[in-house]
C-alpha cells in the first residue's frame, strides 16, 4: 500500500518530493528490520514492544505510525476528489487539515500551504492517475476502499496495544 502512497504523492508534483523522499526513508527503515524477509510486519512491531523499542527513531512501529499519517492523509484527500467541485488545493488542504496538520509546527503547516499552491490541476492530476474527470471513476472507490482497509488494520493494532502517541 505504501509503495502505491508514494506514487500518489509524487504525483503531487515537485513540492511534494521531500515527502515522497521520506516515506521512502520509512519503508526502507521498516524492511531492514525484516532481514531475509522471515517475519510479517506484526511480529516485528511485537518484538519491539517487548524490547521497548517501539518508540525509538529507527524502530518499525514509530515510522510506520508515520506512514499510517501520511496514508491517512492520502486517502481523506481522494475521497474529498470525489466532489467534482473542489480543485486539488482545496482537497489537499481539507485533507491535510484534518489529517497531519495537527502533528506539525507552525512552520511546517504554513510551508505545506504554500506547496498546496503549486498542485497541479484537477483534470490533469486524475489523468496522471489515468482516471476521467468527467467520469464517477469506480477505480478511484476501489483505491479508496483498498488504502481504507490498510488503514483501519494498522489503527486496528494500534488501538490494540495503545500505541498512537
Amino acid at each position: 500500500a505504501y509503495t502505491e502512497l508514494n506514487q500518489i504523492v509524487g504525483l503531487l508534483g515537485a513540492a511534494f518530493s521531500f515527502v515522497t523522499q521520506d516515506i521512502q526513508t520509512k519503508i526502507k527503515l521498516i524492511e531492514d528490520k525484516n532481514v531475509g524477509g522471515e517475519k510479517t510486519l506484526q511480529q516485528i512491531m511485537k518484538q519491539e514492544i517487548e524490547d521497548k523499542t517501539i518508540r525509538t527513531k529507527a524502530s518499525a512501529g514509530r515510522n510506520l505510525l508515520r506512514l499510517y499519517r501520511a496514508l491517512a492523509f492520502i486517502t481523506l484527500f481522494l475521497n474529498e476528489l470525489n466532489d467534482e467541485a473542489k480543485e486539488l488545493k482545496e482537497c489537499a488542504s481539507t485533507a491535510y487539515g484534518q489529517t497531519l496538520s495537527q502533528y506539525h509546527s507552525w512552520a511546517v503547516r504554513n510551508l505545506v500551504r504554500i506547496a498546496f499552491y503549486t498542485l497541479p490541476n484537477r483534470t490533469t492530476f486524475l489523468s496522471q492517475l489515468n482516471m476521467n474527470p468527467s467520469e464517477n471513476n469506480q477505480s478511484m472507490k476501489d483505491l479508496i476502499l483498498y488504502l481504507t482497509k490498510v488503514k483501519d488494520n494498522i489503527r486496528n493494532f494500534y488501538d490494540l496495544h495503545k500505541l498512537h502517541d
